[in-house]
């Protein structure tokens, strides 16, 4: 183990290779075996966790994803402190993840189909639902009405952000909302629930989904919709 701490490649049929232990089976393997596999290991079927951007690519037709809601981000309106103030937190988050905030919303195709799409990215603060974030989704299940094509949402993490306080908590009602209305237009919605296991409002909208896809490590059973209609 030690061995592989230290080394972060290998020489493999004369190229550099990076190598990673998977989680699931402590197998030493080619990163890019794994990635060929997208993310899943070849030798035991463990998920590892997929970055948002490698999430669209698989997800969506190639080239076909637009992006929507770019121009919205979270602002430290309430200048929450805690034990560190919110606005370093959104900083470091945007930094060490990539993404400008906890969910990307936009129009694609899958399998030549006309689809709206939102991924949670984990790694932006536990995909933590903020203000921000919920009026992204929001606006993505409005689009799927007004389309009237499938909304298929990726999600995980997505506990309350205390960053945002009630900005955050109050669009849980919106989401109920926005559901209620692709229920009315027999507008599918799809779910596909992906570790760490989705909270809160995420998880109340994934389950009252009408398909509801879970990997391995991502299972919600015992959920319910409660949260999101209560």
């Amino acid at each position: 183990m030690g061995l592989f701490s230290r080394r972060k490649t290998r020489r493999r049929q004369g190229k550099a290779t990076d190598w990673l232990r998977c989680p699931g089976c402590a197998e030493i393997l080619p990163a890019e075996d794994v990635e060929r596999h997208l993310g899943v290991c070849p030798a035991c079927g463990f998920h590892h966790p997929r970055p948002v951007v490698s999430r669209l690519a698989e997800l969506c037709d190639e080239g076909s994803f637009e992006e929507q809601d770019r121009r919205l981000h979270t602002a430290d309106l309430l200048r929450f402190k805690g034990k560190r103030k919110y606005k370093d937190r959104l900083t470091e988050a945007r930094k060490q993840s990539g993404s400008d905030e906890a969910l990307r919303c936009g129009r694609a195709r899958l399998d030549g189909r006309p689809v709206v799409v939102a991924v949670v990215d984990a790694d932006f603060l536990e995909g933590s639902l903020g203000a921000v974030a919920g009026e992204r989704l929001v606006r993505t299940l409005s689009r799927a009405h007004d389309d009237g094509c499938p909304a298929v949402l990726v999600v995980s993490g997505g506990g309350p952000r205390l960053g945002d306080g009630m900005l955050g908590q109050a669009q849980i009602a919106r989401l109920a909302d926005g559901r209620a209305a692709l229920y009315g237009a027999s507008v599918p919605l799809i779910a596909v629930l992906a570790p760490p296991l989705p909270e809160g409002g995420l998880l109340s909208l994934a389950v009252s989904a009408d398909v509801v896809l879970a990997e391995p490590g991502a299972s919600a059973e015992g959920a319910t919709a409660d949260a999101l209609l209560d």
